[in-house]
């Protein structure tokens, strides 16, 4: 057993790239709530398995975690996931509403832009400077 709370395992387990292991850390009847711009679904850890190895295999694939709070039962954390596709740089902001009980999560709210290809990435900067990245 790991001595690290629940919600900073799951983080581990995604920024490392390991879907089973990301799977692991939650009770078997958890619920991982996914939110984009123009959709929404909800799915148990395990139905994820095949979306999270498409995304952990993405080529130059770098997590960066922009915050990371902890709760009373769980965490607050912002991501950063990007990659390169097809030769262009491609990237996912996310931020992740984690919810555990004992050693295990048992809820995942995800708010996520969907995947930004180069030209939304480049337009954005150019248009809109950001103090912090």
């Amino acid at each position: 057993m790991s001595t690290k709370p629940a919600a900073d395992q799951l983080v581990e387990q995604y920024v490392l790239g390991d879907p089973a292991g990301f799977v692991a850390a939650f009770r078997p009847d958890a619920l991982v709530d996914i939110n984009m711009p123009k959709w929404r679904y909800q799915r148990r850890p395990d139905a994820l398995l095949a979306e999270l190895k498409a995304v952990c295999a993405l080529p130059e694939r770098r997590v960066t975690i922009g915050y990371h709070e902890p709760t009373a039962d769980g965490a607050v954390v912002e991501l950063v996931t990007e990659a390169t596709v097809d030769g262009e740089p491609r990237m996912i902001r996310e931020a992740w509403l984690i919810r555990t009980g004992g050693e295990l999560v048992t809820a995942l709210t995800i708010y996520c832009t969907a995947m930004w290809e180069a030209a939304d990435i480049a337009r954005n900067r150019a248009e809109e400077p950001l103090p912090r990245p």
